[in-house]
């Protein structure tokens, strides 16, 4: 019996996820459900939010990018004030949840690619393991597109057969191609200059960095670590 209830319950797997490949996350809410563990997995209240997780608000994919606690008074219900963004455009907006309302998070399947070559308004990626490639829209990529050099390794996350999100290293190595003569006791200067970069970013780099340099940045705020060795 136990061998038999097994099978059945590989092959409602294979024909739940069939039907997620087919039609989309959004037509199969109480299906990813399902496979994701159940309800109660993907409804958290406002408390438990926490940056990093994607939730389903107002009909968008939003990924909380910070969230605080205020506690209410006397006997009054606290609230979690969050910035949320939407995953397609970008866009953040303030909401607040009372610390007992419950929200719709989802779950993410992450998979991990290499980067190959731009084709359009996609790139392309590959699976390292089985090397089945994939076109990736670079909306998806957002402003990240433009760090992309070959072999990069990109995770992608999906709602059922929806990438929603990407993710690529948080540092990178690039060479400065334009930017103002370093300044004489530049090591003890505090200020900044802008400077182009190889790919075209523009950047703020402190006084001492000189054009050919290569410098570190971190690609989530652009933000100069170090020059490189």
């Amino acid at each position: 019996v136990a061998k038999q209830t097994g099978s059945m319950w590989t092959r409602a797997m294979a024909m739940a996820k069939t039907s997620l490949r087919q039609d989309g996350w959004k037509q199969n809410r109480h299906l990813l459900k399902w496979l994701s563990g159940g309800w109660r997995e993907l409804k958290v209240s406002g408390i438990d939010l926490r940056a990093g997780n994607v939730v389903e608000h107002a009909g968008k994919v939003m990924q909380v990018v910070s969230s605080q606690y205020t506690q209410g008074m006397a006997r009054a219900v606290g609230h979690v004030q969050a910035e949320l963004k939407d995953i397609k455009t970008g866009n953040k907006v303030q909401q607040r949840f009372r610390s007992d309302e419950k929200v719709e998070r989802l779950s993410l399947e992450h998979k991990k690619y290499d980067y190959l070559y731009d084709e359009g308004s996609t790139v392309v990626l590959m699976d390292p393991e089985t090397f089945e490639q994939i076109n990736l829209d670079k909306e998806v990529l957002g402003n990240k597109a433009v760090f992309l050099v070959d072999s990069m390794p990109v995770t992608v996350m999906f709602i059922g057969s929806d990438p929603v999100m990407a993710a690529i290293p948080e540092k990178v190595t690039l060479q400065v191609m334009e930017t103002e003569p370093p300044m004489k006791h530049a090591q003890a200067n505090p200020g900044y200059k802008p400077a182009v970069l190889e790919n075209g970013v523009k950047v703020q780099v402190p006084h001492f960095v000189a054009t050919g340099n290569s410098i570190v940045i971190n690609t989530e705020d652009l933000t100069f670590q170090k020059r490189a060795k």
